[in-house]
């Protein structure tokens, strides 16, 4: 089942990147795992709603900081709505018509391999392949593609038992940029 649930993630991800409306911000507190808070892997971001405990790694995720975003990217992107719950975290910044997804998702049990599975599978649906991204948390991937006339692209990885999935309308060096400023890589 775990080929199930990496494509499910990876069909998260990208699903939630075409949305162009998404609830309001959920200020909620969710703990996946029983490690203590001690053992929590941090990442560098701004002020914004308290870090959520996502994975059995202890890893702590809140939406990347826009300053962070603008950096990374080279745009600006506003304020992100950031939903938890169930362990998951999303965020999603909306500038007219483009959005930036990062998505956090408990990952245990789910390895490379099974995220490559995934990935290949969305790259297919997308009518590209997908490319392994060296350096990148314990297993990455990624693609890009032409959605409605605009470059999009996903980049997925393993790290600390968890799966981040990032989907922005930019170029996959600025994008992986952005994985790697979440990550603190």
């Amino acid at each position: 089942m775990r080929y199930g649930q990496a494509v499910l993630v990876a069909t998260a991800a990208i699903g939630l990147a075409g949305c162009g409306s998404s609830a309001s911000t959920a200020a909620g507190t969710a703990t996946v795992g029983a490690n203590s808070p001690s053992a929590a892997a941090e990442f560098p971001v701004a002020s914004g709603p308290s870090p959520v405990l996502v994975g059995t790694g202890g890893f702590r995720a809140t939406c990347p900081s826009t300053a962070m975003i603008s950096s990374a990217l080279g745009q600006k992107y506003p304020a992100p709505r950031q939903l938890s719950g169930n362990g998951t975290v999303s965020c999603t910044y909306s500038k007219g018509t483009e959005n930036l997804v990062v998505l956090f998702t408990p990952a245990a049990g789910i390895n490379g391999t099974d995220l490559k599975t995934a990935m290949d599978s969305q790259a297919k649906g997308q009518k590209t392949t997908d490319h392994t991204v060296p350096g990148l948390g314990d297993a990455a991937y990624e693609f890009s593609s032409a959605t409605s006339g605009r470059l999009q692209t996903v980049v997925a990885t393993l790290t600390h038992s968890v799966d981040i999935d990032l989907t922005a309308q930019a170029p996959v060096a600025q994008t992986e940029a952005l994985v790697r400023d979440i990550l603190g890589s």
